[in-house]
C-alpha cells in the first residue's frame, strides 16, 4: 500500500448491543492476555462486572484497574511506566478524558489500546492523538490509532435517551 493512500481500521472492531460484556472474547481471539483497565469516573460500579466476568472467563488477566480523572501529561506518563512489565493492552471504558488518557499511555509503552466509548460525543475514541494538559494547557499530542473499538450500542442508547428524558423534563420547567 502507498503511504497514505490507505485507511487504516482497528484489528478489533465491534459495534452492537451487549458487545461490552463480550470483550474478553474479542481479546482472547487477538491473544491478548494481560490487560490493564482505566475507567471512567463511576463506570466501575455500572460495568466493572460485566468486564471482569467477560475477561476471567476467556481467562484473560487483568493486572491493575482503575477510575481515572485526569489528562495531565505528566500524571498519564507516570501511570504508563508504572503499569506491569506483562501488560499486553491498555482498555479505557468511558468518555473523552478516560480515552485520551489510555491511548497515551499505551503509545508511551508501545503496546495496544482498546478503546470503549460509553457516550457518542467525542470522536477521539478513534483518532490517532490525545487531548491532554500539557503545562496547565490543552494540547493534542501524538498517539496512536486504536488498536481496537469495543462500542456497546446499548450503553449509548441509554445515554441519548437520557439526554432526551432531560430535555423533556426541563421543557416541563418552562
Amino acid at each position: 500500500m502507498q503511504a497514505g493512500k490507505g485507511i487504516s481500521i482497528p484489528s478489533i472492531l465491534k459495534v452492537g448491543k451487549g458487545a461490552l460484556a463480550r470483550i474478553g472474547s474479542y481479546l482472547k481471539k487477538e491473544g491478548i492476555e494481560q490487560v490493564v483497565i482505566f475507567f471512567g469516573n463511576g463506570l466501575i460500579d455500572l460495568f466493572g462486572t460485566d468486564v471482569m466476568a467477560s475477561l476471567k472467563q476467556e481467562e484473560i488477566r487483568v493486572l491493575e484497574y482503575s477510575e481515572l480523572d485526569t489528562v495531565d501529561i505528566d500524571d498519564i506518563i507516570t501511570l504508563a511506566f508504572a503499569m506491569p512489565n506483562k501488560t499486553q493492552a491498555v482498555i479505557s471504558i468511558g468518555g473523552g478524558k478516560v480515552i485520551d488518557a489510555g491511548k497515551y499511555a499505551a503509545f508511551l509503552r508501545n503496546i495496544p489500546f482498546i478503546s470503549v466509548p460509553t457516550s457518542s460525543s467525542s470522536d477521539g475514541f478513534s483518532s490517532a492523538s490525545a487531548s491532554l494538559l500539557v503545562h496547565g494547557k490543552r494540547n493534542s499530542v501524538p498517539a496512536r490509532l486504536a488498536y481496537g473499538i469495543i462500542v456497546d450500542t446499548q450503553i449509548i442508547y441509554i445515554q441519548i435517551a437520557r439526554c432526551f428524558r432531560d430535555e423533556d423534563l426541563r421543557a416541563d420547567r418552562q
